[in-house]
């Protein structure tokens, strides 16, 4: 059997995202979405220096408080029935979780963010 292209996806917060393999953030509501970007965009980042004990230090530092708690630690629980806390810090690798989709052009143009123009 040929298929003509290669196709992913991922059913998350009840609604299949058919258009790419990455989780999509969009899907929490406006509220819950603005505060984990918020939350990413203020967390320190992890540097090579540190070394994190747990996946939960790890997602702490790279995403924030509240993406670990409405996003990885209810997949991690599905997926392997253990917290954040007690997996590997590169856990969310083997499951393909590194990229998540935070911004579509329909949420920035609907946003009140201010954009420049060249």
């Amino acid at each position: 059997m040929k298929f003509p292209v290669l196709r992913a996806g991922n059913f998350w917060n009840g609604i299949l995202n058919s258009a790419s393999e990455n989780p999509d953030l969009n899907t929490l509501g406006t509220e819950r979405h603005n505060q984990c970007l918020a939350d990413m965009l203020l967390s320190t980042g992890w540097h090579e220096a540190r070394n994190p004990s747990n996946a939960q230090e790890y997602l702490l530092a790279e995403y924030g408080q509240h993406l670990v708690a409405e996003f990885f630690d209810p997949v991690f629980k599905k997926l392997t029935g253990l917290s954040s806390k007690t997996l590997h810090f590169n856990a969310n690798l083997l499951f393909g979780l590194n990229v998540l989709l935070y911004l579509t052009p329909k949420r920035l143009l609907n946003s009140n963010v201010p954009t420049a123009t060249i």
